[in-house]
């Protein structure tokens, strides 16, 4: 409506039809009551949530919210692509199919320690997605209500599989390595001959047990130091 000050308001009207007492006349009794305020809180939130949703949509990490029982409602656009779906194939349905058989049981268990107390998880796990079988990590987070009642739950995860798949290189190099080494010492003490092993300016780098005993000394008194200063003039190095 229009005010007489030329502002446009709105308005909410309520109207009822009542019979005058001669059961005839109808009279119509209305009601009007402004509601500019309630209107512009409304035209706030919508703007509000248009931008969150943008923001929501714009990110490459995986997004999505959903009820404690574990029924979606809300993904962004990634996690559309990386699990290959359509938004209405995956809410209002429920998040474990997308989740790898041997981690469902982890994953669950782990929701559900969410609490007040503990509001925020981390889990990492393998997840069926476009490309397959793929490592995802996953930051959950708990929302709740007044009474302390959880009341949805916000996801945001991501395509771990590289980082995952070099660190398990990663440890398998260092196994072997250290493999490695311990054959490598085990020769390297065993020998009955004196093997001390240089730098090119004589700092000692390594000595076996069988040259530390002869001489009497002990692996600190000589690794990181000029041969000639240790006490083992009459040993015979091998410079390797």
């Amino acid at each position: 409506m229009i005010r007489r000050d030329g502002k446009t308001i709105w308005v909410r009207n309520q109207a009822n039809l009542v019979l005058c007492a001669d059961g005839q006349t109808q009279v119509l009794q209305g009601l009007v009551s402004e509601i500019s305020d309630r209107k512009q809180a409304e035209a706030a939130l919508q703007k509000s949530e248009a931008r969150y949703r943008a923001i929501l949509e714009d990110q490459t990490e995986l997004i999505a919210r959903g009820l404690p029982n574990g029924t979606v409602s809300f993904v962004n656009e990634a996690f559309c692509r990386f699990f290959g779906l359509k938004r209405e194939e995956i809410i209002g349905h429920h998040y474990e199919p997308v989740v790898f058989d041997e981690d469902r049981e982890r994953v669950v268990n782990l929701v559900n320690s969410i609490s007040l107390e503990n509001p925020v998880i981390t889990i990492e796990n393998r997840a069926l997605a476009y490309q397959g079988v793929r490592w995802t990590q996953w930051i959950i987070r708990g929302i709740f209500d007044d009474q302390g009642t959880i009341v949805e739950l916000q996801s945001v995860g991501r395509d771990i599989t590289d980082v995952y798949d070099e660190l398990r290189l990663r440890k398998r190099v260092e196994q072997a390595l250290s493999e490695n080494e311990q054959k490598f010492r085990a020769i390297f003490n065993q020998t009955i001959q004196f093997i001390g092993l240089l730098q090119p300016n004589g700092v000692v780098l390594e000595a076996n047990q069988t040259a530390l005993d002869f001489a009497g000394i002990t692996r600190e008194e000589v690794v990181g130091k000029p041969f000639w200063e240790a006490k083992w003039w009459t040993i015979s190095l091998e410079v390797v």
